[in-house]
């Protein structure tokens, strides 16, 4: 997973489970973490950007098929793996996927769907980041305004 996420998600379950937090800062961090979490499930594991280009390629090919995408998933005029809704064997077998994408396109520049799943991978990770920053912004201020208050004792 990417390090940044990570450590956010670190932060959020950290104030999470303070003392200070109030119920409201929390429910206000579980609303921003509710709209990201089937995507934050996804960008977790080992294999997570993989699955992701096999899932949208996949995906892309199905809509192809029922019409409801115009462009075609490669430009080419041969039956290539991404037309067929797998990841070609060059970009599996290379040291990641990203690496294996780089090198697929420069020999094969026509496999769009390829270039489109990287741009849908990168977006999602902007939006996990942005809800883990609200929401860890929501806990620290819960958490600072806490400070603030006079000890009533």
């Amino acid at each position: 997973m990417d390090p940044d996420i990570s450590k956010l998600a670190d932060d959020v379950e950290r104030l999470r489970t303070s003392d200070r937090t109030t119920p409201e800062a929390e429910e206000e961090a579980r609303e921003h973490l509710d709209e990201v979490r089937q995507e934050y499930e996804q960008l977790r594991g080992d294999s997570a950007y993989r699955q992701h280009v096999l899932r949208y390629i996949q995906e892309e090919r199905e809509s192809f098929q029922d019409g409801e995408r115009e462009k075609p998933l490669c430009g080419c005029r041969i039956r290539c793996p991404v037309k067929r809704g797998r990841i070609p064997a060059r970009v599996r077998k290379a040291d990641s996927i990203e690496e294996g994408i780089h090198a697929y396109q420069e020999r094969h520049s026509e496999a769009i769907v390829l270039l489109e799943a990287k741009e849908d991978w990168i977006e999602k990770k902007a939006r996990v980041r942005k809800a883990l920053s609200d929401a860890k912004a929501a806990l620290k201020r819960s958490n600072w305004n806490e400070r603030e208050q006079p000890n009533p004792s």
